[in-house]
């Protein structure tokens, strides 16, 4: 529901435009489409409006500096990313409102340079504020995947979609997982036909991934025919 998400939220700003936890959720709706954008200048440009008028009204806070942060991210520039993270998680004081988008931010950081296990910690925190939310959790699973950590990543997997049957990439990895680690093919088959014949979007590389291990079953089954028809789509 991001796009349905991004359109109340630029409602929500254009009847209060001092709404800055408004944009601040905006820009972290506009990372959540960024796989499915356009990615052109006019995208660029519109992060870039949202940053500018969150940064007026919260210049130093974590409302102002999450569209910043995305802004990075969007751009590769994990540095500043991370940067911009410890100066506003290091400004808080004890009575301040922990921020928990931000360690969640500073746990996708720490994974584009491999710190797993402090990018974990920072998942638990998020967790604990804010349990409803399924991105740490499923950030968490990705990691454990990285790790090599198959169970533990299945486990969190099984867990986000008891909460929300249609989390369509939590059941692709967990079909790639049953397959591939775990060599369970008609458990990963039935998850990955499933994930695919939903509805929800989900990245292209995802959708390719699924398709060729289905290709990968079908060949296991001895069904030429069907591999090769998984594995044109996978293409």
């Amino acid at each position: 529901n991001y796009l349905r998400a991004q359109n109340d939220f630029v409602q929500v700003i254009e009847a209060q435009p001092k709404n800055v936890k408004a944009m601040a959720l905006l820009c972290m709706t506009y990372l959540e489409l960024w796989t499915y954008a356009k990615q052109d200048s006019a995208d660029l440009r519109a992060i870039a409006k949202v940053m500018q008028m969150s940064a007026k009204l919260d210049p130093a806070g974590p409302q102002g500096n999450t569209c910043r942060v995305v802004q990075d991210f969007i751009n590769n520039h994990n540095e500043g990313a991370l940067a911009t993270l410890e100066g506003v998680l290091s400004s808080l004081t004890d009575n301040s409102s922990p921020p928990v988008n931000f360690y969640y931010f500073k746990a996708l950081s720490l994974e584009k340079l491999r710190s797993y296990q402090p990018a974990l910690g920072y998942l638990t925190s998020a967790q604990q504020l804010w349990p409803q939310w399924l991105k740490p959790y499923f950030l968490e699973a990705r990691i454990q995947e990285e790790m090599n950590n198959a169970a533990a990543a299945s486990t969190r997997y099984r867990q986000i979609l008891q909460i929300n049957p249609k989390h369509k990439m939590a059941l692709i990895r967990l079909g790639l997982i049953e397959h591939r680690q775990f060599f369970r093919y008609a458990e990963g088959k039935a998850a990955l036909k499933k994930a695919l014949s939903m509805e929800e979007r989900a990245p292209l590389n995802q959708i390719s991934a699924a398709y060729m291990s289905l290709a990968e079953i079908a060949l296991y089954e001895n069904d030429e025919s069907l591999a090769l028809e998984y594995a044109q789509k996978a293409y």
